[in-house]
C-alpha cells in the first residue's frame, strides 16, 4: 500500500510540473518520499505531499557548483526550509544545533542523499540514489513552526554557517597536516634539547592520539610571539572572523604569553557551531626556530571526537602519566583493592577536567571519595 501511495503521489507530481525531463522530478520525488518517517506520511494528503515535492524540485533543479541554496515557503501552517548543499560531514548535525541555538522549533526534518548528474548550466539531468556512482547532494527540509517575521534571519545564519562548514571540510586535511608539522617539530626539540622526564614525549604521543580520529578538526592558525596571527583555516579563515559566536583567542594569546610549557589545552569561552552541542576544546602546542628557542603557537580548534570521550583515561597519553603520578604519590599498592578503585574513578572524571586540573587537585578529588 505504502509502495502505491507514494508512486501516485510521484506521479501527481509530474502531471502537475510539466517539465521537460519529467524523469528527473519522478527520480527526486521518490527518493524525497521515502526519506519521510512512514509514520509521518500519514498525516499528509496527497495534495500536500506534491506540494512539497515540487517545491524540492524547484529548490535543486538549478545549482551550480559548491552552491548553497536555500529557501523558504509557507505552507498548511507551517514554515518549510529547504536546503539543498554538497553532501558532507556532520552536515544536518550541524544544521539542527543551529535550529536549536536559535530557538526554531520543528516538527519533522527529511534529509535524502541523492546521486546527481548536472549540465554545465547547473540543470539537473539525473538523479538516482545515494549508492550509486556520483556527486553527492543533501537535500533537506526543515518543517518548523517558525514566525514568518524571522525567516529571513534564520536563513542568514544557516547561510553563514553552511560557508563555515563548507571550508572546515575543505580544510581539514589541511589542519591535520599543521598537526603533523606540530608534531615533528615538538620531536626536535626534545632530541635537541633532552627529555629527562618523558614529558615532551608524552606530550608528543598525545597529538599522536588526537591525529588518530580522536580529535574533530574545526579550525586552526598560528599565533607568533608577538601577537602576529597567520595561516587560518577552517572556522579561523580571515573571512570568517567576522561571524558571531564562532571562536576566539583574546584571552588566549594573554594566557600563552605567560606559559612556561610547550603544550596547553583550554576550553573555549564559544559554544562549537558545528557538529555538536560543547564548548570548543582547543591545543596550543609550541613551535620553535632552528636553535630550539620558542617562537609562537601552533592552535588547533575543535572537539574530541565522540569515541574519545569514552576511552578509559589510563590509556591515553598525557594523562596515564599523571595517573601514574597520583599513584605514587597515594602511596597505593599495585594491584590492590584501593589501586583499583583510584584507578576507576580517574577513569571515571571528564577528560576535559583531567587534562586541565592539576594532579594534586585531582588527587585531592579521589582520596575525598575514596575515603570518604
Amino acid at each position: 500500500m505504502l509502495k502505491v501511495f507514494l508512486q501516485s503521489v510521484a506521479s501527481q507530481a509530474v502531471a502537475r510540473s510539466k517539465v521537460e525531463n519529467p524523469e528527473v522530478l519522478e527520480s527526486l520525488a521518490t527518493l524525497f518520499l521515502q526519506a519521510y518517517p512512514e509514520a509521518m506520511l500519514s498525516k499528509y494528503s496527497e495534495e500536500e505531499l506534491v506540494e512539497r515535492i515540487l517545491k524540492a524540485y524547484q529548490v535543486s533543479r538549478l545549482r551550480k557548483e559548491g552552491e548553497i541554496k536555500i529557501d523558504s515557503v509557507r505552507m498548511d501552517g507551517y514554515t518549510l526550509i529547504f536546503i539543498d548543499n554538497d553532501d558532507q560531514p556532520f552536515l544536518l548535525d550541524t544544521l539542527k544545533l543551529q535550529m536549536e541555538e536559535m530557538d526554531v522549533p520543528y516538527d519533522l526534518y527529511v534529509h535524502p542523499i541523492i546521486t546527481v548528474e548536472r549540465n554545465e548550466k547547473g540543470e539537473l539531468v539525473r538523479v538516482a540514489p545515494s549508492w550509486e556512482e556520483g556527486s553527492k547532494e543533501s537535500l533537506i527540509l526543515f518543517e518548523t513552526r517558525l514566525d514568518p517575521s524571522r525567516v529571513e534571519g534564520i536563513k542568514d545564519r544557516l547561510l553563514t554557517i553552511l560557508r563555515v562548514a563548507k571550508d572546515v571540510v575543505g580544510d581539514f586535511v589541511k589542519m591535520k597536516r599543521r598537526l603533523r608539522d606540530a608534531i615533528n617539530d615538538l620531536d626536535f626539540y626534545r632530541e635537541l634539547k633532552g627529555d629527562p622526564q618523558g614529558e615532551l614525549e608524552e606530550t608528543g604521543a598525545f597529538l599522536e592520539w588526537l591525529y588518530d580520529r580522536h580529535f574533530v578538526f574545526l579550525g586552526s592558525l598560528y599565533l607568533e610571539d608577538g601577537g602576529g596571527e597567520e595561516g587560518g583555516l577552517g572556522i579561523c579563515r580571515p573571512q570568517h572572523r567576522g561571524v558571531p559566536d564562532l571562536f576566539s583567542i583574546d584571552g588566549l594569546k594573554e594566557r600563552l604569553s605567560k606559559e612556561p610549557r610547550v603544550f596547553r589545552y583550554t576550553k573555549g569561552r564559544e559554544t562549537a557551531q558545528l557538529y555538536r552541542r560543547s564548548k570548543l576544546d582547543v591545543m596550543a602546542v609550541r613551535s620553535f626556530s632552528e636553535d630550539g628557542e620558542p617562537k609562537g603557537w601552533h592552535l588547533f580548534f575543535g572537539l574530541f571526537a565522540k569515541g574519545a570521550l569514552t576511552e578509559k583515561a589510563e590509556g591515553i597519553p598525557i594523562l596515564r602519566l599523571k595517573l601514574q603520578r597520583i599513584l605514587q604519590s597515594m602511596r597505593v599498592v599495585v594491584g590492590s583493592y584501593d589501586y583499583k578503585r583510584v584507578v576507576m574513578l580517574y577513569d571515571l572524571l571528564p577528560l576535559d577536567e583531567l587534562l586541565i586540573s592539576p594532579e594534586n587537585e585531582i588527587e585531592e578529588l579521589i582520596s575525598a571519595i575514596l575515603y570518604m
